[in-house]
């Protein structure tokens, strides 16, 4: 019988919610730092690196957090056994990547600056890899208080690094080093906690639901199955930066900073429905078997969102022109105006949100995979369009028309397919 089901939703999202903000928080000030200290076109720069890292990144992971975290919410005592299989993993993929980029970062960018930060800053995708393997066993375990730990520390280490490289009057080559540095920081006391808790034989929670009949755990069976969430991962990063790469060809590095601006407000903006999902999905992952458990859940998360949603757009068309200007400064004024439309992008984007995790937990990745896939076609037509013809506006009226149709479509693909958890039976 499954028991204490709302009470760990509301005490796990409560934790990721305050690791969020935290981080939220600290990101926010990362990017303060650099636009008020290195100046609009060092965010640009930073930004156009973080484009091509964050893909890179999720390339590297292989989408297999995602899969530990649904299999290991299902089977716990299994958490060690993916631990050593996946670490020969992301030495392989993560090591190709970091060689690739080297040989293959002037053709990437024309940027001197750009070239030697991309070539520092892909280290992130090895390092964030194997952290990611830690905390989708924590997740799983619904232990989300190493995460708060090890992620609020990781990000002040950022913002002090940056602090002291803009008082040095340095670069954005000399913070992709400190960032690097602070991640690999964060791996180790992450490595630290991991053996201190199997040193204290902490175990996790019994599961809401044991999973039955799950595969054999080999290197083949973690690729096929991972495979699909890397290519999901990789299609939602390029979907969200796809923006940043065109505004830079046709706008320019200050157009970008300014962008990244707008977004990193946004940003802080989805880190409630982002603490939400890390609760809900170890949560419906256990509940495949139960649909009559997990209907509620469901429509009441839809429901929080489209509320949470609506407000967040209020908010900001009231006073987001404002807030830019306060924070960042006149220069960024155009940001103002791009974050009053960027906002209501979160309404879209959690039901998004939601509706993936659904169909992950019910192993249909490959659904989510194809129409992420046709949405971003759409995203890369619109984009080049209105980018071309408004600038920073046209790119967050992109984002906007992007998430409504990858959620649209979603939405519809579950409906036709006669999802009971749309349809009320």
């Amino acid at each position: 019988m499954i028991t204490l089901s709302e009470r760990r939703l509301s005490h796990n999202t409560l934790i990721l919610f305050a690791n969020n903000g935290l981080t939220a928080l600290l990101a926010f000030s990362l990017t303060v730092l650099i636009a008020r200290g290195l100046g609009d076109a060092a965010l640009g720069r930073y930004a156009a690196i973080m484009a091509w890292v964050l893909p890179l990144s999720l390339l590297t992971e292989f989408g297999i957090g995602t899969l530990i975290t649904r299999n290991v919410a299902r089977q716990r005592d299994e958490a060690r056994l993916y631990l050593k299989m996946t670490h020969p993993l992301r030495w392989m993929t993560g090591g190709g990547v970091i060689a690739a980029v080297w040989i293959f970062a002037p053709i990437l960018s024309d940027d001197a600056q750009i070239i030697a930060g991309l070539r520092i800053g892909i280290f992130l995708a090895l390092i964030d890899a194997l952290f990611a393997s830690y905390t989708a066993v924590f997740r799983a375990w619904e232990m989300m208080w190493p995460i708060l730990i090890l992620n609020t520390g990781y990000l002040g280490l950022q913002v002090v690094g940056a602090v002291v490289v803009v008082l040095m009057d340095g670069s954005v080559v000399g913070l992709m080093a400190v960032i690097v540095a602070a991640d690999g920081m964060q791996l180790a006391a992450t490595w630290g906690m991991w053996k201190r808790c199997q040193k204290m034989n902490l175990t996790p929670q019994p599961p809401l639901q044991r999973g039955e009949g799950e595969q054999e755990i080999t290197a083949r069976n973690l690729i096929r199955q991972a495979w699909p969430f890397m290519v999901a991962g990789v299609l939602a990063t390029l979907q969200l930066r796809m923006v940043i790469l065109i505004l830079q060809g046709q706008v320019g590095n200050e157009a970008v900073g300014w962008y990244a601006a707008a977004n990193r407000v946004v940003e802080a903006g989805r880190m409630l429905p982002n603490a939400a999902f890390g609760a809900l999905f170890p949560m419906l992952a256990a509940l495949v078997d139960n649909p009559s458990k997990m209907r509620p859940v469901f429509r009441q998360a839809a429901l929080f969102l489209v509320m949470y949603g609506v407000g967040v757009g209020g908010v900001a068309l009231i006073g987001g022109k404002p807030f830019v200007r306060f924070v960042f400064g006149e220069h960024f004024e155009q940001a103002g105006a791009a974050l009053v439309i960027l906002a209501w992008a979160i309404l879209p984007g959690g039901l998004r949100g939601l509706i993936t995790l659904r169909l992950y937990a019910y192993h249909r990745e490959w659904w989510v995979n194809g129409v992420t896939g046709a949405a971003l076609i759409i995203q890369l037509i619109v984009g080049v369009w209105l980018i071309g013809e408004y600038g920073i506006t046209g790119a967050a009226w992109t984002i906007v028309i992007a998430e409504i149709a990858l959620a649209g479509l979603l939405f519809g693909t579950a409906w036709r397919s006669g999802d009971t958890m749309l349809r009320g039976h």
